[in-house]
């Protein structure tokens, strides 16, 4: 089990590289180190546009190839839609919207009556794309 500081460090790696515009190398690390994925959620509530965009193409990319173990990560990412910036709430919203099953669809609702309407917003569309995944 990795440390604290450790996890950080990773999480930074990961941030700058994406930041960078290096999504192949974080792609290849993904590839090799699957424990990775449990840094979305940080990275999801950086503050640089690049490395938020960073990650909802790798989990574009994930859900097209079958999104194994994205449901844990959906689960991972569920704190973000309380952060206290709009901005990550939104993300978090759409990137549940990419990765998330039938359960998430109860953590997006609460969303709905957000004050910040594009957070709103998205989380209708997130819903809709899970309800249209998972049809009933």
């Amino acid at each position: 089990m990795i440390d604290l500081k450790e996890q950080e460090t990773q999480a930074a790696f990961l941030a700058d590289q994406l930041n960078d515009g290096e999504i192949d190398n974080v792609r290849l690390m993904l590839q090799m180190v699957k424990g990775y994925y449990a840094h979305f959620p940080r990275l999801l509530a950086d503050q640089r546009f690049r490395v938020r965009a960073g990650v909802y193409v790798l989990l574009q990319e994930l859900a097209e190839t079958g999104c194994e173990g994205c449901g844990g990560l959906a689960k991972l990412i569920e704190p973000i839609l309380h952060h206290k910036e709009a901005v990550f709430r939104a993300d978090a919203a759409t990137a549940l919207g990419v990765i998330g099953g039938p359960e998430q669809v109860h953590a997006l609702r609460p969303l709905l009556s957000d004050p910040q309407f594009q957070v709103a917003e998205l989380a209708a569309e997130s819903i809709n794309e899970i309800l249209e995944r998972y049809p009933s």
